[in-house]
């Protein structure tokens, strides 16, 4: 038969045995050698190689189950002559003796890293622990395998790597999450949407659900970068990277929308004000990544909608943006109301006096230019190269003004 799959990058269709053994095929077929066999039963790990990112032994592993997989052995860690982090730290640590259990060592440690980028001593001892060192080099495979608390973490990587060629930075390591299945799922549970860190913010603006069930977030999909950056960039990364005008945010506040956390320590969930400290600064401890957002849907009934204020209408970062998400009374006045404004402090902005002035009125021109004039007074803008705080002052207040066709019951939806 004939087996086709992927091999350190490069396609591959090679002529074979479905009972051949992988280790036997990479090793005798291919000239790859970097997976060594030592006990042939699983027990010593010097075979790993990763699959789909993942360690497995390929002792144990039939030719026939890599038709239309990814493989990497060790041949294929490096990039050209210049080694790839963990081999460095394997060299920095004195991790290498005879050498022969290095390759599935190194292997290993990518699995680790690619699941935890900032492994503790003891969880490298447990991700290792299927790998025999016959020089006995625990201690300092161990400090190799921990050696990375530096490493950067990306999806998309739309904003880490403009930020890197800007500042010059060269993080030891450049962990990418985006494949991983368990981060790109969205579901409805429990009364809200459970967004995948990694689903991309072109995935949210192509989705039903999100259209018709969180409109303002729909629309602030819509509204982010262009397409080619919306099918890069992650709902993770615009809330990692906790910018004021990160287009997202102001949505996910007036939903009530919270983070799930994963780390060495476990799990965590806390509201989306309390995970954005500042600008570019979050509650995310060390070795912890986000993996979800969880978004409560609104009651029947609700009005969402994002306004958002550019130089332009594409690639335009906001000057000022607002999202709304208002129950209103059966007489038409706003019942219950939720206000949140973006570049216009150094957080996103909600002001509950003004959500509690507009409660129980009808949204008529007059009600909202009053309740504009008390955002205008509270929110803390900047001057900047795209719009001086006064400005951004004045459109905090005119945004509100957008909302005067529900007073007439003109508009359903934020659609």
């Amino acid at each position: 038969m004939i087996v086709r799959f992927t091999l350190n990058g490069r396609d591959v269709a090679i002529e074979t045995t479905a009972d051949r053994r992988v280790v036997d095929l990479l090793r005798e077929d291919l000239g790859l050698t970097g997976a060594k066999e030592c006990c042939g039963a699983g027990e010593c790990g010097a075979c790993t190689i990763l699959v789909d990112g993942e360690s497995r032994l390929s002792c144990l592993l039939l030719a026939a189950q890599l038709e239309g997989r990814d493989v990497l052995t060790a041949e294929g860690v490096a990039a050209g002559d210049r080694l790839h982090v963990v081999q460095q730290a394997f060299v920095d640590c004195g991790a290498v003796q005879c050498g022969f259990c290095s390759p599935g060592m190194i292997l290993a440690t990518l699995d680790l890293l690619r699941r935890n980028p900032s492994p503790t001593r003891e969880e490298a001892r447990s991700a290792l622990s299927g790998n025999l060192c016959r020089c006995g080099n625990y201690q300092k495979i161990v400090d190799a395998a921990a050696a990375n608390p530096e490493s950067a973490v990306m999806a998309g990587g739309t904003d880490l790597l403009v930020r890197l060629r800007k500042t010059g930075e060269r993080p030891p390591a450049i962990i990418a999450l985006e494949r991983l299945a368990e981060l790109r799922r969205m579901s409805i549970e429990g009364g809200g949407l459970r967004i995948g860190a990694a689903v991309t913010i072109g995935e949210l603006a192509a989705s039903e659900i999100v259209r018709d069930a969180l409109p303002a977030l729909w629309q602030a999909a819509a509204a982010l970068g262009s397409p080619p950056v919306r099918h890069g960039a992650t709902v993770g990364g615009n809330v990692c990277t906790a910018s004021p005008a990160g287009d997202t945010l102001p949505p996910l506040y007036v939903y009530g929308a919270a983070v799930a956390v994963a780390g060495a320590a476990g799990c965590r969930r806390l509201p989306i004000g309390d995970f954005i400290l500042g600008p570019g600064r979050t509650s995310l401890a060390p070795g912890e990544i986000v993996t979800d957002i969880i978004v409560p849907l609104p009651t029947g009934g609700a009005f969402s909608a994002y306004y958002k204020v550019g130089k332009r209408r594409a690639m335009a970062i906001a000057v000022a943006s607002l999202a709304v998400c208002i129950v209103r009374t059966a007489d038409g006045a706003a019942g219950k109301v939720r206000l949140a404004w973006g570049s216009v402090g150094p957080t996103v902005i909600s002001l509950p006096a003004v959500e509690a002035f507009l409660a129980g009125k009808r949204l008529a021109p007059d009600v909202l230019r009053q309740a504009g004039a008390m955002a205008a007074a509270a929110v803390l803008p900047i001057d900047d190269v795209r719009a001086s705080a006064g400005y951004r002052r004045s459109l905090a207040g005119n945004l509100l003004l957008k909302l005067a066709a529900l007073g007439d019951d003109e508009q359903e939806d934020g659609r």
